[in-house]
């Protein structure tokens, strides 16, 4: 998994096994991602400029904001299981969910 930005859209790109990259989502608005990680083969996260949080649940074809009060860049997501994740970003933010993102501290 892999997030591309193109100007003013950010894609996110998956290769199995060597593969090559396949597109398997494309934002359709001004959102720019950084950082991307997957539990398994279907549930991730993503995150990006202006505090954004994205979650997927069906392996990347459908992305969801999550909402979060920060709006610092954020450029690295990291998720040791599925409720228990943190993104981190400029100026030193450092966010921290345990219930899989409803709720980012």
């Amino acid at each position: 998994w892999i997030v591309y930005n193109d100007q003013s859209t950010s894609s996110i790109l998956y290769a199995k096994s060597g593969g090559d990259w396949k597109q398997i989502w494309k934002s359709n608005k001004n959102e720019y991602l950084a950082g991307i990680d997957f539990v398994n083969n279907y549930i991730g996260w993503s995150v990006g400029m202006d505090g954004l949080v994205k979650h997927t649940k069906d392996g990347g074809q459908n992305w969801h904001t999550q909402t979060n009060l920060s709006k610092e860049n954020l450029v690295s997501v990291a998720f040791a299981n599925l409720r228990e994740g943190f993104a981190v970003g400029s100026n030193g933010i450092i966010l921290h969910t345990s219930d899989g993102g409803k709720i980012w501290n």
